[in-house]
């Protein structure tokens, strides 16, 4: 009768089948998404353009109701003398 043992199915660290195993995985992974992050990219990046957009205008919004509040504040404290 022969006798059959289980294949190794964890990684040693300095086992060098695993560091070429985990190298090749690691490239085929990098192909991969690089791939995936063409199609992406272009709508990460109208997004990032709209956040960006939404941010300055909201700053420009801030910096506006700041200066009307000086001057309020301003015509306020002239009208009280």
């Amino acid at each position: 009768m022969v006798t059959y043992y289980p294949v190794r199915h964890y990684r040693l660290p300095g086992d060098p089948f695993s560091l070429l195993a985990s190298s090749v995985a690691k490239a085929n992974s990098m192909s991969k998404s690089s791939k995936k992050k063409n199609p992406l990219s272009a709508s990460q990046k109208k997004s990032e353009q709209l956040i960006r957009d939404k941010e300055k205008a909201a700053q420009e919004r801030a910096e506006k109701t700041a200066n009307l509040r000086a001057l309020r504040l301003a015509k306020e404290a002239e009208d009280n003398k």
